[in-house]
């Protein structure tokens, strides 16, 4: 996901991506997002610039920001059933307002797992 370029973090910023999970017909999977590299939870995760400033974000399944995305074992994952073919879902991000740091190019990984 790619948030786009902010100068002053005074107002909301959003972005959002897709992922596809393919499962064989009828195999029910989870699927979980984790904290990234920097983070705490779902809507405590942070981008960080090269020389360590922070940014801070979250990752939703709804794209009003109310349903955070996290671990499927915190009830926080979704869930589904496979079909044979890709299913897409998409990820919202969120970065709220907040002391804006400064300029860099801010980064973090998140790691998807796929239970089945």
């Amino acid at each position: 996901m790619t948030f786009p370029n902010a100068g002053v973090l005074n107002h909301i910023v959003t972005g959002q991506t897709t992922l596809g999970v393919t499962c064989t017909n009828m195999t029910p999977y989870s699927v979980s997002l984790d904290n990234g590299q920097n983070g705490t939870a779902p809507t405590a995760r942070h981008m960080k610039s090269p020389v360590g400033d922070l940014v801070t974000y979250g990752l939703y399944q709804d794209s009003v920001h109310t349903l955070p995305w996290g671990a499927a074992s915190s009830g926080q994952g979704d869930s589904g059933t496979g079909l044979g073919t890709q299913q897409t879902y998409t990820v919202y991000g969120q970065v709220p307002v907040q002391t804006t740091p400064r300029p860099a190019i801010y980064t973090d990984m998140i790691v998807v797992t796929i239970t089945y």
